[in-house]
């Protein structure tokens, strides 16, 4: 069994309280989606992608216990958000509010890290979010 569908399920409960502030991926063969994507892998978007915007990346399972149950187990994991404002007149703020009115108490949220211009940096912020699972064995 897998947690994919709990990642998939959060990502669209996102994407409809967010949408409207959500950023773009323009993909090299010309499509263009949300900013917003499952990444366990640490290489989404693909190289060549232009992000515009605010950009979501859910971080699956980045810590998880498990607890042996009668027919199952119980799994407590964490996960992370991470929100990266490539616009330089945006922020983090309103999308961080947001999340906090989809998950409720279940998350720490990290310190907001400004651009600086001398670097070239841009402003992002790192959403902890723990949950759990009974999987059926």
């Amino acid at each position: 069994m897998t947690l994919l569908p709990i990642y998939q399920n959060l990502r669209a409960r996102i994407l409809e309280c967010m949408g409207d502030i959500i950023g773009t991926y323009s993909f090299e063969q010309g499509d263009i989606v949300p900013a917003i994507a499952i990444d366990d892998r640490g290489i989404y978007p693909p190289a060549g992608t232009k992000v515009q915007g605010l950009e979501v990346s859910i971080i699956p399972a980045v810590a998880a216990n498990s607890k042996p149950l009668i027919g199952g187990c119980l799994i407590d994991h964490q996960s992370k958000l991470i929100l990266k404002q490539w616009d330089s007149a945006g922020d983090t703020l309103e999308a961080t509010i947001r999340l906090t009115g989809v998950l409720g108490n279940r998350i720490n949220i990290g310190p907001r890290i400004l651009p600086v211009s001398s670097i070239g940096n841009i402003e992002s912020r790192t959403i902890t979010f723990f949950d759990a699972q009974i999987l059926r064995l």
